[in-house]
């Protein structure tokens, strides 16, 4: 199947992929892949550990963390969740496993590892003060 992309930057930064596909002699155009720090949203397709866009170019690295069983889907039998990092930036989300659309959240660390992510930032500020 043919495909083409088309990349463009958003008003606040975000990169945004259009595809276009040719299905039985027609084109068809869609919006692809996300990468929108401002706003923490990340949209891609996630292929053996790595999150790309339609035409495959890799935008980030992410794994499966967890998945259960959906017996009343009728998009697939298993719902995986996953852990993403674009540009540095840690996402989360879920989805249906490898090739499928997988729209990411920016992923807020627990109450306890904020407070020691804080803690270690004053220790670093005084041991360089000193």
């Amino acid at each position: 199947m043919e495909s083409s992309s088309i990349f463009k930057t958003a008003d606040n930064g975000a990169r945004v992929e259009v595809s276009t596909f040719m299905f039985e002699g027609k084109p068809f155009t869609a919006l692809g892949s996300v990468v929108d720090h401002e706003n923490g949203i990340v949209i891609g397709y996630p292929e053996k550990g790595v999150l790309q866009t339609c035409d495959g170019k890799p935008i980030g690295t992410c794994r499966v963390v967890s998945k259960y069983r959906m017996p009343r889907s009728w998009i697939g039998s298993w719902m995986y969740c996953y852990r993403a990092t674009v540009d540095g930036e840690q996402y989360h989300g879920r989805g249906f496993g490898n090739g499928m659309l997988l729209r990411l959240r920016r992923f807020k660390p627990s109450k306890k590892n904020r407070l020691a992510i804080g803690v270690k930032r004053i220790l670093d500020q005084v041991m360089k003060g000193t």
